[in-house]
């Protein structure tokens, strides 16, 4: 009888770490950056940054280039960082993300989570870019 070992789809724990690691990117480089220019853009394009290169260590971790786990990271940060903006341009603690544009402006609410799922899908991808030679 043999054994066959089936991967998962989803690797969670090196997605929460994905996830951990995009945070504190974010954190650490992306809000400093904010405050000191006043434009949210910043956060925004360091948190995608941030994306790709969590999503790029969680492959090569996970030893697959599987886009799902990518893009699963990129929805529990889209889901953290919603939640984030939402309350600082509420309580107007964040900057407005286009400066001089009126605040229903759409832009910045399409063009970021776009670019956070693209960033998220092509990190797991370049990630696993190898990685099936490496099996053989």
């Amino acid at each position: 009888m043999t054994t066959s070992t089936v991967e998962p789809d989803f690797h969670w724990r090196k997605i929460w770490l994905g996830y951990g690691l995009s945070v504190v990117i974010s954190l650490v480089i992306g809000l400093p950056l904010t405050i000191a220019f006043e434009n949210s853009w910043w956060l925004a394009w360091v948190g995608v940054a941030g994306l790709f290169i969590s999503s790029l260590l969680v492959a090569r971790q996970a030893k697959t280039g599987e886009p799902l786990n990518g893009a699963m990271i990129a929805l529990l940060y889209f889901g953290t960082f919603a939640v984030i903006y939402l309350v600082g341009q509420t309580l107007e603690l964040l900057p407005d993300p286009l400066p001089g544009l009126a605040a229903d402006d759409s832009t910045f609410s399409f063009v970021w989570p776009l670019a956070q799922i693209i960033a998220g899908t092509a990190g797991s991808l370049v990630g696993g870019i190898g990685l099936d030679k490496e099996a053989e």
